[in-house]
């Protein structure tokens, strides 16, 4: 149901030649990794375990997600898959670019309660996120730099930040959104 990269630092998982097809598989981060690649795959429709496409929580930190498409389908309910790229639970250090989301009710949430505090430091930047419900991001209580961005028919809500998040957006396009 997952990859789990469990507490590791120094580690890349990149795809070679358009052949890393993650299909029904995830990808998920915890227990203090560290220094992460994650580049070049296709990962998508991921109904199983936590249902996240990435999901990177517990104190990880220095990761960057680059190349990657992340998608499921509209035709779903907006709760049978979780997010495409959550970071939850004091991850923090994370870039996301030049990323393809699509197709998705709930793209990317940055902390998942109230009560799930810390700086974070993320930054999100030249991703397209296409065709899809909500939370591109949606962030509470922590720091994002969201710059150079393509938002193109967006149901809900594109960037939402909520209770004590501070965000710094900068020359986004938004197309039917």
């Amino acid at each position: 149901d997952a990859i789990n990269i469990a507490g590791k630092s120094n580690i890349s998982v990149v795809g070679v030649a358009g052949n890393a097809d993650f299909d029904g598989i995830g990808i998920r981060v915890s227990g203090g990794a560290s220094n992460l690649i994650i580049q070049n795959l296709k990962i998508h429709d991921v109904a199983t375990g936590p249902k996240d496409a990435i999901g990177i929580e517990g104190a990880s930190k220095n990761i960057w997600i680059d190349h990657n498409e992340l998608y499921s389908t509209l035709a779903v309910d907006k709760d049978y898959y979780d997010g495409l790229l959550d970071i939850k639970r004091g991850a923090e250090y994370i870039t996301i670019s030049n990323n393809y989301l699509h197709d998705h009710h709930k793209t990317s949430l940055v902390g998942y309660s109230d009560a799930d505090a810390g700086g974070r430091y993320i930054t999100y930047d030249h991703n397209v996120f296409e065709n899809i419900g909500s939370r591109a991001p949606s962030v509470r209580d922590g720091d994002v730099h969201i710059y150079n961005n393509y938002y193109k028919n967006i149901e809900v809500s594109g960037i939402n930040l909520r209770m004590d998040a501070i965000g710094l957006i900068e020359n986004n396009v938004f197309e039917n959104a």
